[in-house]
């Protein structure tokens, strides 16, 4: 019963802190640290594996009709006529198609080589306190940025792309918020709000499926037990689709920034207990 409560709140912060700017990977590592949130008897790379798996569902749900524009635009006979980088730039669907995957190069990159060193920052309540403060300083800063110009995905350039792609790369820090970092990028190279939520999150996606992928290397199946993955499955899913919803919002009424207070107060309570626990051991 204990394993299945644990996965369940796991399962709620995963789903709610993996969209919104926050940082998932960082309140995990709090919760797992501080609390002692994690269920005996179920091997960790395998929650996270089926976590990762229900918040990227999510994300292919809320997205669907973009992801289809994609798929019809590769396997269609447009993909023939292309002619030069101006031909790609003139279908909105291919231009999304070349930018997403010039935006992944950066970020498996830093993932496949230093994976295991940010890994290491996992065990540290005063790195993912730090962190969090930091993603707070980014998503502040976008209050200072002047109105967008480019309208489109094919205004964004592959320089943005690279930008965007290498800044998501760095949020496998833990307390590193992935879509605060990225959208702020984006805002800051003057994308329109919508089109950098959407392109954000069109981006994570090879990039969850890749660290699951990495994950999947490290599972235990002797610790299968398939009612409380199921179960987490579920629940990351459902506040998975909520969140990002709710933060799409946020996004296109410009109010993203507000959440910088409430890492800033996470963060600075981290460090508090963190420097409490210092004292008493």
């Amino acid at each position: 019963m204990k394993d299945l409560f644990d996965v369940i709140i796991l399962s709620l912060v995963q789903g709610a802190t993996e969209f919104l700017p926050v940082s998932s990977s960082g309140h995990l590592v709090l919760f797992e640290q501080i609390f002692k949130f994690q269920p005996e008897g179920l091997d960790e790379h395998l929650i996270n594996v089926v976590l990762h798996f229900g918040t990227m569902m999510a994300t292919i749900l809320v997205f669907k009709e973009e992801l289809m524009d994609i798929l019809k635009a590769i396997f269609s006979k447009r993909i023939l006529k292309i002619k030069s980088l101006k031909s790609i730039q003139e279908d909105n669907s291919l231009w999304l198609v070349l930018i997403i995957l010039i935006g992944t190069i950066p970020t498996g990159l830093i993932g496949l080589f230093f994976r295991d060193q940010f890994k290491e920052l996992e065990g540290s309540i005063l790195a993912v306190s730090l962190a969090l403060i930091i993603t707070g300083l980014i998503l502040f800063s976008i209050r200072f940025i002047k109105p967008p110009s480019k309208e489109d995905y094919k205004d964004i350039t592959l320089w943005d792309s690279l930008i965007i792609g290498t800044v998501q790369g760095l949020a496998i820090t833990p307390g590193i918020s992935r879509s605060g970092i990225t959208i702020s990028a984006g805002l800051w190279r003057n994308i329109r709000r919508d089109k950098i939520g959407h392109y954000s999150f069109l981006l994570s996606l090879p990039a969850i499926f890749g660290a699951t992928l990495l994950e999947l290397g490290h599972v235990n199946l002797s610790q299968l037990k398939i009612l409380p993955l199921l179960i987490g499955f579920i629940v990351s899913f459902i506040t998975g689709y909520i969140a990002l919803k709710w933060l799409l919002k946020f996004v296109n009424q410009g109010k993203l920034q507000y959440f910088s207070y409430y890492c800033w107060a996470i963060g600075l309570v981290s460090l508090v207990i963190y420097s409490l626990k210092s004292v008493n051991s």
